[in-house]
């Protein structure tokens, strides 16, 4: 298959998905993914993905919309797919994005076996792969330098600590009384001694705000948050400052 076959430059407008129903596990299994794509002219074209149980292949199927708009109906449904907002797909497959790649793979018997998408970029995004009888799929995530990493790693371990710590004030509210520097500093790494009273005050009469809590609001704090949108709006009294 040609790869100028492909919609390139076009927007994903829908996705629909059949999912295999004899697969009892976690993982998702699918008979069938369908990825619907619109050009400027609002033409549509859609890609179908469906296993070839035999060889253990990908079949792709690529179609274009042959209506034509008349002035009593100038938007003719593109498909009769009645499984269009049927999208297990939904959170990891956003809509409104442009294709821009798309690679078929091999395997060593010479099976096509795998279809990578990639949108807004040349980066891989959503790998489609077919094991047996069905299609799974995989996210594909560009390789950051260390620094990059390690500040993700961070602000992930934050949000885990955090989430924690307020599940825990909920059950049993004394516990807020552990909300100290020290533990700021733990999660941040900001030096305790840089972390001011007033805002250890401010968190315990409003531990909400722990989720707003960056190295950057932490080091800018004087006492009255500059702009409240550092602060998720949460409403505070202000403090008075000699």
């Amino acid at each position: 298959m040609v790869i100028n076959e492909f919609p390139i430059g076009q927007t994903l407008i829908g996705v629909s998905t059949d999912e295999d129903q004899e697969f009892e596990g976690d993982e998702l299994c699918l008979d069938q993914v369908k990825l619907y794509f619109e050009d400027t002219e609002r033409k549509i074209t859609w890609i179908t993905l469906s296993p070839l149980v035999d060889t253990d292949e990908i079949d792709v199927k690529i179609e274009k919309n042959t209506k034509r708009p008349t002035k009593k109906n100038p938007h003719p449904p593109f498909h009769a797919d009645g499984n269009i907002g049927n999208n297990q797909l939904f959170s990891s497959l956003r809509l409104s994005k442009k294709l821009m790649a798309v690679w078929i793979c091999e395997n060593d018997q010479g099976y096509k076996d795998q279809v990578i998408f990639a949108f807004e970029s040349l980066h891989p995004h959503i790998a489609f792969v077919a094991e047996g009888s069905v299609i799974k799929a995989f996210l594909n995530q560009q390789i950051l330098k260390d620094k990059k990493r390690k500040e993700t790693e961070r602000e992930i371990h934050f949000q885990i600590i955090t989430e924690g710590i307020l599940g825990k004030i909920k059950h049993d509210p004394k516990f807020i009384n552990f909300l100290t520097p020290a533990f700021i500093e733990s999660c941040t790494g900001i030096p305790e001694d840089e972390i001011p009273p007033e805002l250890i005050l401010r968190i315990q009469d409003n531990p909400e705000l722990i989720r707003s809590l960056t190295p950057e609001t932490i080091k800018s704090f004087t006492g009255i948050p500059k702009d409240e949108n550092s602060f998720q709006c949460a409403k505070v009294e202000p403090v008075i400052q000699n």
